[in-house]
């Protein structure tokens, strides 16, 4: 996805979107007809729509762009460096998520369920306010980028 909008190619990303927009959708309706336990079933149906979204993105950068062919190469400084941002990458979503766990297990504690429901409304319309604004920024970067190197020159 990175090098897709590095190349801003958003209608790729804008296509490939609404492919994942519709297989959501279409696992919407999918729950409705099983017999077995939802919640797994939804889970299973979201593993799998995951996987053919990242599956259109590998296959459209590997035949369009030369740069994402995978050649293996070890350099030992490069991986420590890489394991290194790793884990205070997961440092700090896993202390992302404690930190929101713990607020609701606080809340449940001392307060009723209506309070816990309001909280959970109101992170899924963060979620969602978010989200848009995260992709009306990644169609706006490459242009905003290209500008401030523009100027230098």
């Amino acid at each position: 996805m990175a090098d897709i909008i590095a190349h801003e190619n958003m209608n790729i990303y804008a296509y490939v979107s609404i492919v994942e927009v519709g297989l959501k959708l279409l696992v919407a309706f999918l729950i409705n007809l099983c017999s077995t336990d939802s919640l797994i079933f939804y889970g299973f149906l979201m593993l799998f729509v995951t996987i053919i979204v990242t599956t259109i993105y590998c296959v459209i950068c590997k035949i369009k762009y030369k740069e994402c062919k995978y050649k293996f190469c070890w350099d030992k400084a490069y991986v420590k460096e890489l394991f290194s941002f790793t884990g205070w990458n997961l440092f700090g979503a896993a202390s992302g998520v404690l930190k929101n766990q713990m607020i609701n297990v606080l809340l449940n504690q001392y307060f009723n369920p209506i309070v816990i429901t309001a909280k959970s409304v109101s992170m899924q319309v963060r979620s969602a306010v978010s989200s848009f604004s995260q992709n009306f920024s990644i169609a706006l970067r490459p242009q905003i980028i290209k500008n401030l190197f523009s100027w230098r020159i």
